[in-house]
C-alpha cells in the first residue's frame, strides 16, 4: 500500500521516528486504560487476590484459603500475589486500607502498558528482510512498507484493545501474564535468530562468540519470562507447549539440539509445581467448571479477543440488536485468515505457522486438557495468545488492502468501530459492567450500623463463604460470616435456621442477607420482620440485600428509651431511641420509633426526620417509608402499637457536635404534611467524628476528582443533573463540592477568612456569575482529615450561552492572593490556579416585552433595577371580607441586570387613621419568587415584562380598620433581609404601596329586631 503524496512527509516521519510513534501509541493506551481506573465494581476473585496478598510470606506461597471449617488452596501460583503485596507495602498501604483496591488495580494497569511495545517489537522481528523464523519455508519478506506499517498497526490495536483493557482494570494476573508471555515468545525469536546467525557453513569451524553471547543472554531472558510466567499461572503452560514445538522445530531443521537448554531449564523452574497441578487434576470438575465445546472456543478468539467482555454482542440473545457487532466480528475473523494466508504467501508457511501456532496451540490445548478436567472458564484463560491475534489482523488488513484497495481499511475500520463500541460500552453501559458488590456495599456503609458503646451493630451474612473476601476490604468494620457455614467436609451446614440464627440474634441487631438461603425464608417470616430490602445490578449471582431483625417487646425493657407523645397526622409517636448514640458521620444510625395508630383507613405516610445544626441545616438523610415500602401504613391496624427501625444516613462532611433532631409526616399522593405549620422537635443528638476518616471512594460524591490544595483536597462535587429542557437563565444551579481538610497551612487569623470560591465564565473568560462559601474548620488541627461537603449553589445568569463552571480557593496569607490547586491523582504533579469542574448550558426563557393590559397602573422603580408597572386585583378602598383569598397579579419589567435573588412579598398592613402610614406587624402575608421561582431576579433582562400570580390568604379574625396592600422585594440571602428602596409618586420608602382597603365593625343586632 503505497502512500499516498500528501502523506509522504507524514510516513517519511515514521520510517524515521517509528519508535516515537510506538511511545505515543503507548501513551494512548495509558489514556484508555486509566480514564477510569475505578470504574468496575469488585468481583469474587478480586476478593480473594486481596485476601491473598494481604497475608505475610508463607500463607502468600502455600495459597490456603479457609472456607469456614474447610481449608482450601488457591488455584493460582503465588507470583502475582507476591508483587501485588509488594507493590501495596511499597506504597505504605494494606488490603484494608482505603485506597487499597483503587492502587492494586493500577499495578495491573501498569503491567500492560508493555503489551503495546513488545507487539511492535515482535511484529518488526519477524517481518525483518531476511527473518530468521525457526520453521522452514521462509521467504524474502515483504517491503520496507510493509515492514513499518503492520508492526505499527498490530501496537494500535493492542493499544484500543477491549479486552486489555478490561484486564487492565482487574485486580488478577491475566494482564501480567500477556505481558510476561509476550516477553517470552519475543526473547526466544531473539536467542534462536542470534544462535541461527553464528553457523558457518564448515560445521567443524569454530562459531562466533558474539552471536552465541546474545543467543545466551536472550535464552537465559526467556526462561525467566516463562518461569515468572508458569508462577502467574498454570495454564500459561500450553504457551510454553507453543515455544516447545518451535524450539523442536528449530533443533530439528539445523539438527542442532542444543537449542533445547532453555527448555530443560524452564522445567526444572515449573518443576515444584507439578504436585500441585496433577492433584488439581485429579479432583474432577470444580465450582463453575464445565466441558466447553471448540466452537466456544473459537468465537471467543474472535470476539473475546477483537472486543472482549464488554462488546455488545457479547450475548446472542438479541441477535437483531447486534447487528452491527455481529459484522464488526466478521470483520475481525477475515483480517485473521488474510493474515495467515498474506503470511504464508510473503514469508511462507514457516512465518505463517508460527504466528497460527501462537495463536491456537494455547487454545487448542486447553481444549484437549477440558476432555481430562474441565477448566475454561472465560476468555481470560486464553487470553495470553492475544498479541498473535493483532498480528494476524495488522498482516491481513495490509494483504487485502494490496490486493483490492479499499477492503483492508474497510475491514480495520469496521473492526476498529466494534472495539470503540466496546470500549464505550465498558465506561458507560450499566448492563455489561459486573456484580456491583461495591454498591451493596456502599448501602451498607450507609445503612448499618456498626458496634460500638451505644448500639451491638449490624451483621451481613453472604451465601458462599468466598463472598466474604469480597466484602471484607468494601466493609472492614462490618462483621461478615456465611450462612450457611461449610464444614470441614466442603457440605453446608444442614442444622435447622432456628440453631444458627438464634445465637447470631442474641450478638447483634439487625442481620443483613445477601440473598438468604431458601430454606431459611420461612423461619425468617415467622420470627422476624424485614425492616428492608433492595436488589442490586449482577449478572452472574444474584445480589438481592435484605434486612431482618427481631420486634422488640415494646411493654418491656426493650422499649425506647425517649417518651414522647406528639400527633402527626393519623399516627402517634409514643417513642425514640438513637442508634448509636452518639451518632459517627458518615456511618449509618437508626431510630427505632414506637407509633400509635390514632386513626382508621391511614393513606400512606413517608416519615422525614431531620438533624439540624446551630444554623438550622440538615446534615442526615432520614426521609423513607416506614420499613422501606415493604410494610405501607395504609396496612396498619387503627390502635395497634407498630416498631418501626427508621433509617437516619448522617453525612460524612458533617462536624463533630450537637444536634437537634426534627420529625414531620407527610402524604406523598396528596401532599399534606403533618403538623402543617413545621416539624416537630424530639430532642437533641450528639455527633462524634469517625475514628479514622472516611475513604474517598466510600463518600457518595457525584463527579469525583482529585485537587490538591493548601490546607485542604478537593475529592469531587456533586452537580444535580439538568432538567429535560436544560437549565434556564437566572434560576439557582445546584452544587455543592467536597473537600478534606489538611494540616493547618495558614496562621490561625489568616485561615479564618479562607473561602471557596465558585465562578461562572463564559467563553470569553468573563465572571458572569459568583460565590464564596466558608470553610467550616480550614487551618484547624482537630479537622484535619475530615471531609466536608458545602453548597455552593449559585443563580444562573440572565443571558443563555455555553459557560464553565470553576473553582478558586481565597486565602489572602503572607502574599495576598488565591491559593492555587494542584490537579491529578494520584501525585498531583500539574499545578493550575482555578479548578476547572463543568460546562454549563444555559437556554434563555420566552421573553416578553410587550405591555400588558393591567387593571391597575402603578409604575414604581424598584432598586433601580426593576419595575412594578401595575398588579390586577383587587380595586382601591373596597371593602375585605375575613377569611377570603385575594388574588394578585404583579407585573415586574426589568431595567438592569441583578445580582441578588429577591423574593416578593405581598402584606397586608394596619393603617394609622391619622397618617396613612403602616402602624403595626402584617397581619396577612404571601412570600414566593417570582412566578412561584419559575422566573428569579436574577434571570430578568432590561426591557422584559414578567407576570408574577400570588394569592393572599385573610385571616378569619380580621378586625375592623383601615388597611394597606404593599408589595416589596427583598434579600433572604442575608440576615437582615433588607429592601431595595423604592420610587413611587414622587416619594420613597422600601415597599410598593398597591391600595387601601377598610373592613367596617359588624351590625351588633339582629337584622329586623326592634331596638
Amino acid at each position: 500500500m503505497t502512500p499516498k503524496p500528501r502523506a509522504a512527509a507524514g510516513w517519511a516521519t515514521a520510517q524515521r521516528h517509528p519508535r516515537l510513534l510506538v511511545a505515543g501509541l503507548t501513551l494512548l493506551a495509558l489514556l484508555i486504560r486509566a480514564w477510569d481506573v475505578d470504574h468496575m465494581s469488585l468481583w469474587q476473585d478480586e476478593g480473594l487476590t486481596l485476601y491473598r496478598a494481604g497475608l505475610d510470606l508463607p500463607g502468600i506461597l502455600s495459597g490456603a484459603i479457609p472456607l469456614d471449617a474447610l481449608l482450601t488452596r488457591d488455584v493460582q501460583p503465588p507470583l502475582y500475589f507476591l508483587l501485588l503485596a509488594a507493590w501495596l507495602r511499597g506504597l505504605g498501604l494494606t488490603v484494608s486500607t482505603p485506597g487499597a483496591i483503587w492502587a492494586g488495580k493500577w499495578l495491573s494497569l501498569l503491567v500492560s502498558l508493555p503489551q503495546v511495545g513488545l507487539t511492535w517489537a515482535l511484529a518488526r522481528r519477524l517481518l525483518r528482510p531476511r527473518p530468521a523464523g525457526p520453521l522452514p519455508g521462509a521467504r524474502a519478506g515483504s517491503s520496507a512498507d510493509a515492514r513499518l506499517a503492520i508492526p505499527l498497526l498490530a501496537a494500535l490495536l493492542a493499544a484500543l484493545s477491549p479486552a486489555l483493557l478490561w484486564y487492565a482494570q482487574e485486580l488478577r494476573s491475566y494482564s501480567l501474564q500477556v505481558s510476561l508471555g509476550l516477553a517470552s515468545v519475543y526473547a526466544l525469536l531473539r536467542a534462536l535468530e542470534a544462535w541461527g546467525s553464528g553457523a558457518t557453513a564448515d560445521p567443524d569451524a569454530a562459531r562466533d562468540k558474539a552471536p552465541r553471547r546474545r543467543a545466551a543472554g536472550w535464552a537465559l531472558l526467556c526462561v525467566l519470562c516463562g518461569a515468572a510466567l508458569v508462577w502467574t499461572h498454570y495454564l500459561s503452560v500450553f504457551l510454553l507447549a507453543f515455544e516447545g514445538l518451535v524450539v523442536l522445530a528449530y533443533g530439528a531443521r539445523r539438527r542442532d539440539w542444543r537449542a533445547l537448554a532453555p527448555l530443560l531449564a524452564l522445567g526444572l523452574a515449573a518443576a515444584p509445581l507439578l504436585p500441585y497441578a496433577l492433584w488439581r487434576l485429579g479432583l474432577g470438575p470444580e465450582r463453575d467448571q464445565r466441558f466447553v465445546p471448540l466452537a466456544t472456543l473459537l468465537r471467543d478468539v474472535t470476539l473475546g479477543f477483537g472486543f472482549g467482555k464488554s462488546a455488545p454482542g457479547w450475548s446472542l440473545a438479541a441477535p437483531g440488536r447486534h447487528l452491527g457487532m455481529l459484522a464488526a466480528e466478521l470483520a475481525f475473523a477475515g483480517l485473521l485468515l488474510a493474515g495467515a494466508a498474506w503470511l504464508w504467501q510473503r514469508h511462507g508457511r514457516g512465518l505463517a505457522l508460527l504466528a497460527l501456532g501462537y495463536l491456537l496451540v494455547p487454545v487448542l490445548g486447553l481444549y484437549g486438557l477440558t476432555w481430562l478436567k474441565p477448566v475454561y472458564m472465560g476468555v481470560r484463560h486464553i487470553l495470553l495468545a492475544i498479541p498473535a491475534a493483532w498480528l494476524l489482523a495488522a498482516a491481513g488488513g495490509w494483504g487485502l488492502e494490496q490486493r483490492r484497495r479499499g477492503l483492508g481499511l474497510a475491514l480495520l475500520l469496521l473492526a476498529g468501530l466494534g472495539m470503540s463500541a466496546s470500549v464505550q460500552g465498558y465506561y458507560g453501559d450499566p448492563s455489561l459492567a459486573k456484580d456491583d458488590h461495591r454498591a451493596l456495599a456502599a448501602y451498607l456503609r450507609a445503612h448499618a450500623v456498626t458496634a460500638s458503646e451505644g448500639a451491638r451493630g449490624d451483621l451481613l451474612a453472604v451465601s458462599h463463604p468466598v463472598l466474604r473476601y469480597t466484602y471484607q476490604p468494601l466493609l472492614p468494620d462490618l462483621d461478615i460470616l456465611a450462612l450457611p457455614p461449610f464444614l470441614a467436609s466442603g457440605l453446608p451446614d444442614e442444622r435447622p435456621p432456628a440453631e444458627l440464627l438464634e445465637p447470631l440474634l442474641a450478638r447483634y441487631d439487625r442481620i443483613w442477607f445477601v440473598d438468604p438461603p431458601a430454606d431459611y425464608e420461612a423461619w425468617l417470616a415467622e420470627h422476624l420482620i424485614e425492616v428492608d430490602r433492595v436488589d442490586f445490578p449482577a449478572s452472574s449471582i444474584v445480589l438481592d440485600l435484605h434486612a431482618y431483625e427481631p420486634a422488640p417487646d415494646l411493654a418491656g425493657p426493650e422499649a425506647p428509651t425517649r417518651r414522647q407523645n406528639q400527633r402527626l397526622g393519623g399516627l402517634e409517636l409514643l417513642g425514640w431511641q438513637a442508634l448509636p448514640e452518639p451518632l459517627v458521620a458518615g456511618q449509618g444510625g437508626r431510630l427505632r420509633l414506637v407509633w400509635k395508630v390514632a386513626e382508621r383507613d391511614l393513606p400512606d405516610y413517608k416519615v422525614a426526620f431531620e438533624l439540624l445544626d446551630a444554623a438550622g441545616e440538615n446534615v442526615a438523610d432520614g426521609d423513607h417509608a416506614p420499613f422501606h415500602g415493604l410494610r405501607p401504613t395504609r396496612g396498619w391496624d387503627f390502635g395497634t402499637l407498630v416498631y418501626e427501625p427508621h433509617d437516619l444516613r448522617v453525612s460524612a462532611g458533617a462536624p463533630a457536635g450537637e444536634y437537634r433532631l426534627t420529625a414531620r409526616v407527610y402524604e406523598p399522593e396528596s401532599g399534606a404534611v403533618h403538623p402543617a405549620e413545621g416539624p416537630i422537635e424530639l430532642g437533641s443528638l450528639v455527633l462524634r467524628a469517625p475514628a479514622r476518616p472516611p475513604a474517598r471512594a466510600s463518600l457518595p460524591i457525584g463527579r469525583p476528582l482529585l485537587a490538591r490544595g493548601r490546607g485542604l483536597d478537593i475529592l469531587g462535587y456533586d452537580l444535580a443533573p439538568a432538567p429535560e429542557a436544560g437549565w434556564t437563565a437566572g434560576e439557582r444551579l445546584p452544587l455543592a463540592v467536597w473537600l478534606r481538610l489538611g494540616a493547618p497551612a495558614d496562621p490561625a487569623p489568616e485561615a479564618a477568612d479562607a473561602r471557596l470560591r465558585i465562578e461562572l465564565v463564559d467563553t470569553w473568560g468573563r465572571v458572569r456569575a459568583e460565590g464564596r462559601v466558608a470553610i467550616p474548620g480550614y487551618g484547624q488541627a482537630a479537622a484535619a482529615g475530615q471531609p466536608r461537603r458545602l453548597d455552593a449553589s449559585l443563580d444562573l445568569p440572565a443571558e443563555a450561552g455555553r459557560y464553565g463552571l470553576r473553582l478558586a480557593l481565597d486565602c489572602c496569607g503572607a502574599e495576598g492572593r488565591a491559593r492555587g490547586f494542584r490537579r491529578g491523582d494520584p501525585l498531583a504533579l500539574l499545578p493550575v490556579r482555578r479548578l476547572w469542574l463543568a460546562g454549563i448550558d444555559v437556554r434563555a426563557p420566552r421573553r416578553v416585552t410587550a405591555l400588558p393590559e393591567m387593571q391597575h397602573a402603578i409604575g414604581a422603580t424598584v432598586g433601580g433595577a426593576a419595575e412594578l408597572l401595575g398588579y390586577d386585583g383587587p380595586a382601591d378602598g373596597i371593602a375585605l371580607a375575613p377569611g377570603a383569598e385575594l388574588p394578585l397579579t404583579l407585573y415586574w419589567r426589568g431595567l438592569a441586570p441583578m445580582r441578588s435573588r429577591y423574593r416578593v412579598t405581598l402584606q397586608l398592613l394596619p393603617a394609622d387613621p391619622v397618617s396613612g402610614e403602616p402602624s403595626g406587624a402584617p397581619l396577612a402575608q404571601h412570600d414566593a419568587e417570582p412566578a412561584d421561582g419559575a422566573r428569579p431576579t436574577t434571570g430578568w433582562s432590561p426591557g422584559e415584562v414578567l407576570v408574577d400570580p400570588h394569592a393572599l390568604r385573610l385571616p378569619e379574625a380580621l378586625p375592623a380598620g383601615d388597611y394597606l396592600l404593599v408589595a416589596a422585594l427583598y434579600d433572604p440571602e442575608r440576615p437582615d433581609r433588607p429592601r431595595p428602596e423604592v420610587e413611587q409618586a414622587g416619594g420613597r420608602r422600601d415597599y410598593v404601596l398597591l391600595g387601601r382597603f377598610s373592613l367596617a365593625e359588624a351590625d351588633p343586632s339582629p337584622s329586623g329586631d326592634a331596638p
